[in-house]
């Protein structure tokens, strides 16, 4: 990215789009803390208030005009890993939509990965990390609603309603 902004110059650029995928390792250690519900609820305010702060600082930073933010929600786990672990990362995917649903700096673009299995061969054989087929159809289906949204067909309803089938059960309220 700041490379094409050193190539074209800031002022060529009218906006850039970032696509979030992340959030495995911040359920993983909340998992491994053995942290209470309390303090898991807090650490999703930090990484709620942390999400923000980058994406102002991106804008900052590149100094372009706009900024398009997309959310993909996070997957969760299978066995070996602890139900609780599936559980925080279930709760966490389901704020990361739900924080562009009330913030409009960020748009939903998909809760694939929420369905993702090691018999559906979307999850690696380790039941934590994406498979090539799994990033495969993320890719496709980020490719498709990203297109909608740069066409102005807004789609973030149909995303927020799917998020709503699988609702958290550890951090019941909003963390942001």
């Amino acid at each position: 990215m700041l490379e094409a902004i050193r190539v074209f110059g800031a002022s060529n650029i009218n906006s850039v789009s970032v696509i979030w995928l992340h959030s495995e390792r911040t359920g993983n250690e909340l998992s491994q803390s053995n942290s209470d519900n309390a303090a898991i609820f807090e650490r999703f305010q930090e990484y709620f208030s942390d999400l923000v702060y980058l994406r102002e600082q991106l804008l900052v930073d590149l100094g372009i005009p706009k900024l398009w933010f997309f959310i993909n929600r996070v997957g969760i786990v299978e066995t070996p890993f602890s139900q609780r672990f599936a559980s925080i990362l279930n709760d966490l995917g389901y704020w990361q939509i739900e924080l562009a649903r009330v913030n409009d700096l960020f748009l939903p673009l998909s809760i694939l990965p929420r369905t993702f299995s090691v018999t559906q061969g979307t999850l690696s054989d380790d039941a934590l990390h994406y498979s090539s087929i799994g990033y495969n159809n993320l890719g496709a289906e980020n490719a498709t609603n990203w297109d909608l949204f740069m066409e102005g067909n807004d789609i973030s309803n149909l995303i927020y309603g799917d998020n709503d089938l699988y609702l958290p059960s550890i951090v019941v309220e909003q963390p942001f």
